[in-house]
């Protein structure tokens, strides 16, 4: 879920501001605003969406509506004419969503003297998945002579992003789970 998220994010910010000037024909400034957004929404909505997991719960669920909304922003982007700031607000709602839920969801699955080597574990997968993820990009723009393939490839890591968290799900939702599907609610009465 990590490499799948993240590789989706930021291997697209790296050339955002120069695929909306190229493909919708955007100035500069607002390419520079539209991926500004992201760092905003985050600012704002992951603190409110960790609170939302910490009462509700439904961590493994919160994750999937979170993939959800990758899938078609990259699609929209690539084949849509819809303003630009549609997509980046959906991409701004998961950019917050997902690790405001994942990133504590690790501290219910891991035990305590482990938790410093699983935070470490899961960054140094999670930049490897970077690294691969921008090389691969770079190469599916270039060799395409566009946009249209790498687009392709963010919509699927919204996909195995989706798939990642429904097993999740489904194994939390069996006896013997982490408790991720615990709220306050669910743990006070």
């Amino acid at each position: 879920m990590c490499v799948t998220f993240y590789s989706a994010i930021f291997p697209f910010q790296t050339f955002a501001v120069k695929f909306f000037i190229d493909v919708h024909h955007a100035d500069r400034e607002y390419g520079g605003f539209l991926v500004s957004l992201l760092t905003l929404a985050s600012m704002i909505l992951t603190p409110l969406f960790g609170l939302l997991s910490d009462y509700i719960g439904k961590r493994s669920l919160l994750m999937m509506i979170g993939s959800a909304l990758l899938i078609p922003v990259y699609l929209l982007m690539a084949y849509t004419k819809i303003p630009l700031i549609i997509p980046m607000v959906m991409m701004g709602i998961s950019f917050s969503l997902i690790p405001a839920v994942m990133w504590p969801s690790v501290a219910y699955i891991i035990e305590d003297k482990r938790l410093g080597t699983a935070y470490g574990l899961m960054t140094m997968i999670q930049q490897i998945g970077l690294a691969g993820f921008n090389l691969l990009i770079g190469w599916a723009n270039d060799s395409s002579g566009g946009y249209i393939l790498g687009m392709w490839i963010f919509s699927s890591l919204g996909f195995l992003g989706l798939l990642f968290s429904y097993l999740l799900r489904k194994s939390e939702s069996e006896p013997g789970g982490h408790g991720l599907e615990k709220g306050i609610q669910k743990s006070l009465g």
